[in-house]
């Protein structure tokens, strides 16, 4: 969903894919026909540009949901293990959009049990 502080997010991505010399794949989980919001749209559009002045190698991955799910998380873990992902970068607080199954999703991520490292960042 769309963040009002999602440069947050980005800078916090960016900098840690400094770090560890990673690529980024900007992952989402388009649920229904409509797609991604305009403030969704929009983040992942700063976000790609905020990598590129960086000289961050990513990649968006947008893929329709996968079966039944209330939230995105299962479907992001699975696509975190083909990736071989070594962290997973997600706001902390809920999108407006999103609020109801934030917190659950974000506890499953949080405990995968393939040990993924999750990169939470705030609001603020």
């Amino acid at each position: 969903g769309g963040h009002e502080k999602f440069q947050n997010k980005t800078i916090a991505s960016a900098a840690i894919a400094e770090l560890i010399n990673a690529d980024i794949k900007l992952y989402s989980v388009l649920k229904g026909q409509k797609g991604s919001s305009d403030a969704s749209s929009a983040n992942v559009t700063d976000a790609m540009k905020h990598f590129e002045s960086e000289g961050i190698e990513a990649e968006l991955v947008q893929e329709s949901v996968e079966g039944y799910s209330v939230g995105f998380a299962s479907q992001t873990l699975d696509f975190a293990k083909r990736e071989k992902a070594a962290i997973i970068s997600v706001m902390s607080t809920p999108s407006k959009e999103l609020s109801v199954i934030s917190a659950s999703d974000k506890e499953v991520l949080i405990n995968n049990e393939d040990g993924i490292s999750i990169l939470l960042t705030g609001d603020y």
